[in-house]
C-alpha cells in the first residue's frame, strides 16, 4: 500500500505541470492504448472509477480548507487561473415565525415568494384569526464556488 500511496501521491503532484491542452494528449494516449490492445478496458474503467472516487472524496475536503480571500483577484498558478464567484442563493425560511409556512405542506413557492420579498419585520394579519403577526425576511444564503479556468496554451 506505500508504494501505491508513494505512485498516487507523484502522479498528482505532476498533474500540476499539466496545460489544457495536455489532458487531450493523455486522453489520446490512452484511447490509443485500448484500441492497439495494449491495455484491459475494464481495467481501465476500474483504475479511472477509482480515481473519480479518489478526487470525490478528497477534494471537498481540500476546498474548505482553500483560503477564499487569497482568491478574490484571480490567482494564477499552474496553467490555470483561480477565482471565487457566489454561489446559487437559497434562504431558510424555519426562523420567519410564519405559522402559514410552517403549516402547509405542499405550494410553498408562493408563500416563499412572499416571504422572500420581506426586507424589514414586517406586520400582517393572520386571515383566519385576524391576529397581527409579526413576519421576519428569510435569512439568504449564498455559497462561494471557486472557479478554476485553464490558460490559454
Amino acid at each position: 500500500m506505500e508504494n501505491n500511496l508513494k505512485k498516487v501521491c507523484e502522479g498528482v503532484e505532476s498533474v500540476l505541470t499539466f496545460k489544457q491542452s495536455d489532458f487531450g494528449l493523455c486522453a489520446t494516449h490512452y484511447f490509443e492504448m485500448l484500441e492497439n490492445g495494449e491495455v484491459d478496458e475494464i481495467d481501465m474503467y476500474i483504475a479511472f472509477k477509482k480515481m473519480e472516487k479518489f478526487v470525490e472524496t478528497i477534494l471537498p475536503f481540500i476546498k474548505e480548507q482553500v483560503d477564499e480571500t487569497r482568491l478574490s483577484v484571480a490567482y494564477k498558478k499552474h496553467h490555470v487561473s483561480l477565482s471565487t464567484q457566489n454561489g446559487r442563493a437559497f434562504y431558510d425560511f424555519k426562523k420567519c415565525n410564519d405559522p402559514v409556512y410552517e403549516s402547509l405542506k405542499d405550494g410553498l413557492k408562493d408563500r416563499e415568494e412572499m416571504l422572500k420579498s420581506l426586507t424589514i419585520p414586517t406586520e400582517i394579519p393572520d386571515e383566519d384569526t385576524g391576529e397581527v403577526l409579526l413576519l421576519n425576511p428569510p435569512i439568504k444564503k449564498q455559497g462561494v464556488s471557486v472557479v478554476m479556468r485553464y490558460e490559454k496554451s
